[in-house]
């Protein structure tokens, strides 16, 4: 993921992470010494809800930063997880989907093992 790489990037040329909230999307502006010195967009929806977790006000600084700097490599990997249990999810037959309802998720199993119960 791009945005990922991004924030990699930022994370070595900045000590401030701002992150300016758009429902939808964040602009993420890593400041070092009070110049801005990379500035980008993130629109990819798990990546948005992880940064909404990290930063108090929009704000990751001090020991926050070298907190988030430090265990990036987890954040990253807790993402890009998201994102596959979402892909396989969308994926997976409808059967296996966990929003089905319980009784409809047995009958759907059970006709496909052959137990000869009709599904509804």
């Amino acid at each position: 993921m791009k945005e990922l790489e991004k924030l990699r990037k930022g994370l070595s040329v900045g000590n401030i992470l701002l992150i300016k909230d758009y429902g939808n999307s964040l602009n993420c502006i890593f400041m070092k010494d009070g110049l801005a010195k990379l500035t980008f967009n993130v629109k990819d929806d798990n990546l948005v809800e992880a940064l909404r977790l990290k930063g108090e006000h929009g704000i990751v600084e001090g020991a926050n930063f070298m907190s988030f700097k430090n265990s990036f490599d987890s954040f990253s990997l807790h993402v890009k997880a998201r994102k596959l249990y979402e892909e396989l999810n969308y994926n997976l037959p409808l059967y296996m989907k966990p929003e089905l309802p319980e009784p409809v998720a047995e009958q759907t199993v059970g006709w496909l093992k052959g137990d000869g119960k009709a599904v509804a």
